[in-house]
């Protein structure tokens, strides 16, 4: 019989192919066998339609509410549908902020859509936001997943500051495009500067060591 990670798995894969209808079918069985107090499978289940249900009866939602839910389809792969959210707030009457755009970048990411995420890109120059972070982050991930490391690189070198988060980054870009060297020599050059790593750096830079032996 299933467990309740196999069910939260099943939810998450219905996630991934917007299988609505499967979706309902696995949260009967969820029911039937006892699993539906369990938070890990409740949060699975609630990705697939709360979202929107919630959204849908907002009379007028502002920017905090679009940007909620565009980020949570890019977060969950939801490429197509996160580029529909933006032209609909567009059509709305809802300006985009750079919140917004950093979560377009990576549904531009996902579906290596380089021409608009360049054109992104020159809109937050235009608008001063190419020197966010937050948004300089997202263009890195964005340019790496694409494959363009020359673009991603030049983002982060004209970050005005780097923190573990833009380090990460770019560690993990290179690491994403097999260049183990420059990864793990960037990983003693973060130390050099002082910044100590987290589970998220160690977890990258292990790839890139053990891609070398």
């Amino acid at each position: 019989m299933p467990d309740e990670f196999s069910i939260s798995s099943g939810l998450n894969a219905c996630t991934g192919s917007e299988d609505l209808s499967q979706g309902r079918r696995i949260h009967g069985s969820l029911i039937r066998l006892g699993y539906d107090a369990d938070s890990f499978s409740a949060n699975a289940l609630v990705d697939i339609e709360a979202a929107m249900m919630v959204f849908e009866k907002i009379l007028l939602p502002d920017i905090v509410s679009w940007n909620t839910l565009i980020a949570g389809c890019a977060l969950h792969g939801f490429h197509d549908l996160t580029l529909e959210m933006l032209q609909e707030m567009k059509v709305l009457g809802t300006t985009p902020n750079m919140f917004t755009l950093s979560s377009i970048l990576k549904a531009c990411a996902g579906m290596g859509m380089i021409d608009l995420g360049r054109q992104i890109n020159s809109h937050l120059i235009k608008v001063g936001f190419d020197t966010d972070v937050f948004v300089c982050v997202g263009l890195v991930d964005m340019y790496s997943k694409c494959g363009f490391m020359e673009d991603a690189r030049r983002v982060y070198n004209l970050m005005p500051m780097q923190d573990l988060i833009s380090w990460n980054s770019i560690i993990s870009a290179y690491v994403q495009n097999l260049n183990d060297e420059e990864a793990i020599s960037l990983f003693y050059e973060m130390q050099k500067e002082g910044f100590n790593c987290n589970q998220t750096t160690l977890s990258t830079i292990l790839k890139s060591i053990a891609s070398l032996q």
